[in-house]
């Protein structure tokens, strides 16, 4: 009886951490954000983008971290180079290279080169 106690708290506990995990939480409490993401699930892409542009530097990245690899490509196709640099730039490595990836090659390319360019000014 103590062993399946034991083994149910522990899965109780593992499935509490699954729940409160980055990837599960809401993008932010932040309106814009909320806009963001509905837009998206709806396949509104061109005022997804407007929203997005609107949102800080971290919500940004925070909102792209909740969506899916498609949602990402699309709606990153049509920023800005330099906000896909700065985004590639401050941002983590899965998420830069999804970005980077969704991209054509030419602006691909150039992207990356001003990626570095924010990199370097940062350290």
């Amino acid at each position: 009886m103590t062993r399946i106690i034991k083994n149910m708290s522990r899965l109780m506990s593992l499935a509490l951490k699954t729940l409160e995990s980055p990837a599960r939480r809401a993008p932010d409490a932040n309106p814009v954000a909320e806009a963001v993401t509905r837009a998206c699930r709806h396949g509104d892409f061109g005022s997804a983008r407007l929203s997005f542009l609107k949102l800080a530097g971290q919500s940004q990245i925070r909102v792209l971290q909740t969506m899916d690899d498609r949602s990402i490509r699309r709606l990153t196709l049509g920023l800005p180079d330099a906000t896909l640099a700065r985004l590639c730039a401050q941002g983590p490595a899965p998420l830069t290279e999804t970005i980077v990836r969704s991209l054509p090659e030419g602006r691909r390319r150039g992207v990356s080169l001003m990626c570095e360019q924010h990199r370097r000014h940062q350290a």
